[in-house]
């Protein structure tokens, strides 16, 4: 059975790494108590497996498409970002 959890990004510039169960799929991105965060379906049973995220400022660089799913778009007071994560090719 699915359930969605959250995770946390620890940047708000290029790549990161986050552990999110296998074939989670996440959904939605949004800031919560000073954080940027990310909401994901997931499988609890699964394991853990590394995914890879791009967050973009309004005006950087965004990752090339193809490989990247654009999540969402977060305001942060003044700051806009653009969240992606990598899928497998």
């Amino acid at each position: 059975m699915k359930t969605i959890h959250k995770f946390r990004l620890q940047g708000y510039h290029g790549t990161q790494w986050i552990d999110l169960p296998l074939n989670a799929k996440p959904i939605s991105a949004q800031m919560q108590h000073g954080a940027l965060c990310v909401w994901a379906e997931v499988d609890e049973v699964n394991r853990l497996v590394p995914h890879e995220f791009f967050v973009a400022g309004t005006g950087q660089l965004c990752p090339a498409y193809g490989r990247w799913r654009f999540i969402s778009t977060v305001q942060d007071g003044p700051f806009v970002w653009h969240v992606y994560i990598s899928e497998p090719e």
